[in-house]
């Protein structure tokens, strides 16, 4: 009966910390915690996040809310973006990600880099990948 309980721990652990690196269809996410609710439709994580899209963009953020019918992806906190095809980087307290639409707002004063050519400080941008505008 103890042998049981032992396995039945292993494996509970395994399955555990498996999960701390999450895949969706278009996301990776990796954090130290990791809450999917609504059946599997929206993700939240928290305590440093990093999110690495199948597009090439890499967000860091302090708590993500990621919401899989929408493809909404809300990042807060230090959020850093990293769009390795454009090579864009860009920090905010605050950046939504529409990933159907491809378009990056933030919120917030906002700074970054572009192509390491050009340096921007403003607030509140939208950034469309698609168009690069």
């Amino acid at each position: 009966m103890k042998n049981k309980y032992k396995i039945f721990t292993i494996i509970f652990l395994i399955f555990f910390f498996k999960i701390s690196n999450l895949y969706s269809d278009e996301f990776k996410f990796e954090s130290s915690e990791i809450q999917i609710l609504d059946n599997g439709n929206l993700l939240k994580a928290k305590n440093g996040v990093k999110i690495i899209s199948d597009d090439g963009v890499i967000i860091n953020a302090d708590k993500v809310e990621y919401n899989k019918i929408s493809l909404k992806l809300i990042a807060e906190g230090e959020v850093k973006i990293f769009d390795t095809i454009n090579e864009i980087n860009i920090s905010a307290p605050k950046i939504i990600y529409h990933k159907d639409k491809d378009v990056i707002y933030s919120e917030g004063k906002t700074d970054g880099i572009i192509k390491k050519i050009y340096n921007l400080e403003t607030k509140n941008i939208i950034l469309d990948r698609k168009n690069m505008q």
